[in-house]
């Protein structure tokens, strides 16, 4: 399944998109958990040997070669600014548009379900638009991020493009 399918959405009660429930991984960013709809996700990978690209954009750590596909790898610590223990451990593999894509992640924490009712509306005037919500798991807030929107704002064509893999 695609992420395009997976987010359509409707405004429900406090603005929180329907994608907004069902199974999401959580992950960890330096010391932020994080969560993703399962739904986008290929494969877990732990650490992946990547090869650089001269030319790609500034959070695309690399490409490597998966399953006979050439893929490119995001950085998601760099996009995001975080500071911290930013060593990914882990590589999430996500069935897009223009083909597999791998973000570079800290642990996997677990595949939970969640709510529509426990996502707290996320209402900043910073660009965050790739942020769907917060939820609050075991003590601790947990970012729910839109993929559809967050590889739009990193134009993620060019991930494809500098790796040789769109004309």
């Amino acid at each position: 399944m695609k992420i395009s399918d997976i987010t359509q959405t409707t405004n429900l009660p406090h603005g929180v998109p329907n994608l907004v429930y069902g199974d999401f991984l959580i992950f960890m960013l330096a010391s932020e958990a994080y969560a993703i709809n399962i739904k986008s996700v290929r494969e877990l990978r732990g650490e992946v040997s990547l090869t650089q690209i001269a030319g790609s954009p500034d959070y695309v750590r690399g490409v490597a070669s998966l399953r006979g596909s050439v893929i490119p790898f995001v950085d998601l610590c760099h996009c995001f600014k975080l500071a911290g223990d930013s060593t990914p451990r882990t590589a999430i593999i996500l069935d897009t548009e223009q083909g597999p894509m791998g973000l570079l992640a800290g642990q996997i924490h677990e595949v939970v379900q969640i709510m529509r009712a426990d996502v707290l509306p996320f209402a900043c005037k910073t660009d965050t638009q790739h942020i769907l919500g917060l939820v609050t798991m075991q003590d601790r807030l947990v970012t729910i991020l839109d993929l559809n929107t967050l590889l739009a704002s990193l134009e993620y064509e060019k991930c494809y493009q500098t790796a040789g893999l769109l004309n």
